[in-house]
């Protein structure tokens, strides 16, 4: 998804926990000719999705898209998924996509200028599907026949 959007036009701010991954994207963001932003976020933490926003809006110059696409999937029968594990998969799956559309929302509505799109899409296994990988993407700017 960032790949794409720099390959539409957009400067791409790339977040997740794990900064190899990110690094990599960043290159890829980068060879389409467009600037990267990488921001090492962990999404259950809303001060860190608060400084994602933030950082995207100042080193890119405006947020236009929001890419809620964090997600883990800790997969087990109910009776044998253990409490913890279904409190980090709603904390990341439902409270990430929260904290970055509040984030998103609370900064553009003080610049009065919302956010055209959010995304948020279900989390990818990556044992089962590897090239998937858990992160977020703000961008500054996508050309309308991008959009």
């Amino acid at each position: 998804m960032a790949v794409a959007l720099a390959q539409a036009g957009a400067d791409v701010a790339v977040a997740a926990r794990a900064r190899p991954d990110l690094e990599e994207t960043a290159r890829l963001i980068t060879a389409a000719g467009r600037r990267a932003l990488v921001v090492e976020t962990d999404v259950t933490a809303y001060p860190q999705v608060e400084t994602l926003v933030r950082r995207t809006i100042a080193e890119l110059g405006g947020l236009h898209v929001v890419v809620n696409n964090s997600g883990i999937a800790r997969v087990a029968p109910v009776a044998q998924m253990s409490p913890e594990d279904f409190r980090a998969t709603l904390e990341v799956n439902l409270v990430g996509v929260f904290n970055g559309c509040r984030a998103a929302a609370t900064a553009s509505r003080r610049r009065r200028a919302l956010p055209g799109t959010n995304c948020s899409c279900a989390p990818a296994n990556t044992k089962t599907a590897p090239w998937a990988r858990s992160s977020s993407t703000c961008t500054k700017k996508v050309p309308r026949s991008a959009a």
